[in-house]
């Protein structure tokens, strides 16, 4: 099976298709199939009469391995069941497998996933957090790396790492995603400003604040919110990071008031060290460089890209002379 052109086919699945899926491998029958999301993953709303919804995610980037799916849902499982989290719970097939390739052309397959439904609204998608999600944001992220800090991961874990190598490769995919429209010398500089921040950050496994799975992900859009309570959820990014790079993800999309609010729910639950300021700083820069060159594979986004860069530039560069 080719896992990496299942994007190809994904876009002629049809809802048929869908239905003998949930049937033949999770002994469901659907009455309602309604895509949520597209991107690098295919998201339904699949309902089930007397058992409700569930979510169905096909991963047509080819993204990931079975193996780093399957190990991204047993952390699922682990969160879901020793943590007071609220998270999408993984559904196992028929066949007891968290990860089923479904071949959907003679030459083609898509890794499929199912979750249970998780009750509340999205975010806005750019939009900031309010205070009072600031707070609950604070908590939820203390609380994910409390499990963190637990964890002992099985021989088999496989997840991506977000080491000083991925930053770096960040920066050069984004100099190249940006050649035709900015001046080389000044992508040149952004990237030897950023090989300086990285030097002077030390080895990332080693900073402030402890190093473990992470998120890797948090904005509005990955939030959901019922009762006034938030959930956290796609944990389709999740890996190896320090654990100060959730927060600053997070406060990419706050102002000064929220990311105090921020803070102080974070560490009413998960003391930090208190040399962690100038570490969360720089991650925040390497949050925002790894932001816009994932926007900046996307030519729509560009506008956006390029009236951001120089945000980014100056934050950068203040590191480098403080």
């Amino acid at each position: 099976m080719i896992f990496e052109d299942a994007s190809r086919c994904a876009h002629r699945i049809q809802r048929e298709e869908l239905n003998r899926l949930m049937l033949s491998h999770y002994g469901r029958q659907a009455s309602d199939i309604t895509l949520l999301r597209e991107g690098d993953n295919r998201v339904f709303r699949v309902h089930v009469p007397e058992e409700g919804s569930y979510i169905l995610r096909l991963h047509t980037s080819g993204r990931h391995t079975p193996e780093a799916l399957t190990s991204e849902l047993e952390w699922l499982n682990v969160l879901a069941h020793g943590t007071p989290l609220r998270v999408p719970q993984p559904v196992r097939s028929v066949f007891n497998s968290l990860v089923v390739p479904v071949a959907f052309e003679a030459s083609l397959s898509v890794l499929c996933t199912l979750f249970t439904w998780l009750e509340g609204e999205s975010l806005p998608e750019g939009e900031e957090f309010t205070l009072e999600q600031a707070a609950n944001v604070g908590q939820i992220l203390a609380r994910l790396h409390v499990e963190a800090e637990r964890f002992q991961a099985p021989v088999h874990f496989e997840r991506p790492e977000y080491n000083s190598a991925y930053f770096l490769s960040c920066g050069e995919e984004f100099k190249q995603n940006l050649a035709s429209s900015v001046d080389p010398r000044r992508l040149d500089l952004l990237n030897d400003c950023l090989v300086q921040l990285l030097q002077g950050l030390g080895p990332l496994e080693e900073a402030a604040g402890g190093f473990g799975i992470v998120h890797a992900d948090v904005h509005p859009g990955n939030f959901l919110q019922h009762n006034n309570e938030l959930a956290l959820i796609d944990f389709d990014r999740c890996g190896w990071g320090p654990l100060l790079l959730d927060l600053a993800h997070a406060d990419l999309a706050m102002d000064v008031r929220a990311r105090a609010a921020l803070m102080s729910g974070y560490t009413r639950i998960r003391p930090l060290p208190a040399d962690y300021e100038q570490s969360l700083k720089a991650l925040r820069v390497l949050a925002a460089i790894e932001n816009l060159t994932v926007l900046s594979r996307r030519p729509h986004e560009l506008p956006f890209v390029l009236e951001a860069m120089p945000t980014v530039e100056q934050a950068l560069c203040g590191l480098i002379r403080s």
